[in-house]
């Protein structure tokens, strides 16, 4: 068993990322089972800057596998801070496999002074083949889940049926005031009078991308990055952030003025958009709804994501020693 073992460990090679294999780390993630363009080098790269990337390629036999998108922090592994989600995205694998090259992958790492890696899994709707194997992948290889945090996501087709009921009477409010709902591919008037504002007098934040870098990354992303407002009387009231994937429309930002928020219109902005533009999807992501790491909920966001009908998920951190 264990020459089989060792064997099998040698099947798998690792290569750290350089630009020069752009084209294969493109290959990979556009036959993978669970990437998204949030894996795109054109995402990652933008805050190439911010972290000293450690990614990896993959190979079986010589043939590309997998991608490891990370970076290095002294003897920390990250998988990924600047992504909303990490870990290994593969082509299709059998489980057996998977474990050797997790294998392989650690002690990859483990040879250049790593100690420990940390990952954050991507959720299992974002995949079409389903990824619950990566749960026991993950307990098998002695992770520890460090952090989970409270997702709602809105199963689709979705309609008014699945509203609760203050939800419909809202949704109409915002109907009967004449919300008028826009895609466009300018960000400055939702950035500057309608996201900064909001984030700063609730939160004392700024958003995780600036005006500048949204910009950039949409530039280099389309069509998965767009941008919806809604106006009343030609004032911008409310918009949202949509990163689009294969399976989901997944809301990075939204938010609404306190004009919009008077008359519902980011509710009836987010009607609009999961049962006119984004039908073709599986789910439609809110996004979470903790604080302090996971560890507390804002009853307030909960309640008004579960009245689209909203179901949660989970999104889980590992800590893995080397």
């Amino acid at each position: 068993m264990g020459e089989a073992v060792a064997r099998s460990i040698q099947l798998f090679t690792v290569k750290r990322y350089h630009p020069g294999l752009l084209s294969i780390w493109k290959s990979v993630l556009q036959q993978s089972i669970n990437g998204t363009f949030m894996h795109n080098r054109s995402y990652m790269d933008y805050h190439g800057d911010r972290f000293s990337d450690f990614s990896l390629i993959i190979y079986k036999k010589s043939q590309p596998v997998a991608i490891f998108p990370a970076h290095r922090q002294e003897h920390e592994l990250f998988s990924h801070l600047g992504l909303s989600y990490g870990g290994p995205v593969i082509i299709g694998l059998s489980v057996e496999s998977i474990f050797q090259l997790f294998k392989s992958l650690f002690d990859y790492y483990r040879n250049l002074g790593i100690k420990t890696i940390h990952l954050k899994r991507i959720p299992s709707f974002y995949s079409e083949h389903g990824t619950e194997w990566m749960e026991y992948v993950l307990f098998h290889l002695g992770a520890i889940r460090t952090r989970i945090d409270l997702t709602l996501t809105i199963p689709i087709p979705s309609n008014e049926k699945m509203y609760r009921r203050e939800r419909k009477w809202k949704t109409n409010k915002a109907a009967r005031s004449g919300v008028i709902i826009e895609e466009t591919d300018d960000f400055k008037p939702f950035w500057e009078k309608v996201l900064l504002p909001n984030l700063w007098e609730h939160h004392r934040v700024t958003p995780v991308h600036t005006l500048e870098e949204i910009k950039w990354l949409t530039e280099n992303n389309l069509p998965f990055i767009r941008q919806f407002n809604a106006y009343t009387q030609k004032e911008i009231v409310a918009g949202a952030t949509i990163y689009e994937t294969a399976t989901v429309a997944h809301v990075q930002y939204m938010a609404a003025t306190p004009a919009g928020k008077r008359i519902e219109a980011l509710g009836f902005l987010i009607h609009k958009l999961i049962t006119e533009v984004f039908t073709d999807k599986r789910y439609f992501d809110l996004g979470t709804v903790n604080e302090e790491k996971g560890r507390k909920i804002n009853k307030g966001l909960l309640k008004w994501k579960e009245s689209f009908g909203a179901k949660p998920f989970v999104h889980q951190y590992y800590s893995i020693s080397l």
